[in-house]
């Protein structure tokens, strides 16, 4: 059946050696990269060129801007990570990873907390009409 389909496992194979072979050049090409240590200026000079259009003898404004946002990022990245490990015997251990409010839309329980406010607000109302309401029915039957 495979060879009325044409099917061969050497074509599999050399299909998955070129994948492979791909990404260990790949691989060797970032290692080569790093050891090198390329010049840093040239790749500022780049990015400062790529990104904004500078006048002679002023710095540039947007490296320094991103800079900050990736400190800050990797700043918060680290700090909010809070992991638990539990471990009983018998059984693997299993690894709690708080994730605080990755998943939680903040526009959506804003706009909750508004409508609960707006809500209170129209309940606090009523009720003082209804106390001025009962005020004023005493008055009139005490009278």
């Amino acid at each position: 059946m495979e060879y009325i389909l044409g099917v061969s496992e050497r074509r599999r194979t050399v299909s998955g050696t070129e994948v492979t072979a791909l990404s260990e050049e790949t691989i060797k090409a970032d290692i080569q990269y790093d050891e090198e240590g390329y010049d840093t200026k040239a790749r500022e000079r780049y990015q400062r060129l790529f990104w904004e259009p500078t006048v002679e003898g002023q710095e540039p404004i947007i490296p320094d801007i991103l800079e900050k946002t990736r400190a800050s990022k990797a700043k918060t990245e680290s700090d909010g990570v809070v992991t638990n490990i539990v471990q009983r015997p018998g059984r693997p251990e299993m690894r709690f990873v708080e994730v605080g409010d990755k998943y939680v839309d903040t526009k959506i329980l804003k706009k909750r907390a508004r409508d609960a406010a707006h809500r209170a607000h129209l309940r606090a109302r009523k009720q003082q009409k209804k106390h001025e309401a009962i005020a004023a029915a005493k008055v009139a039957v005490s009278a």
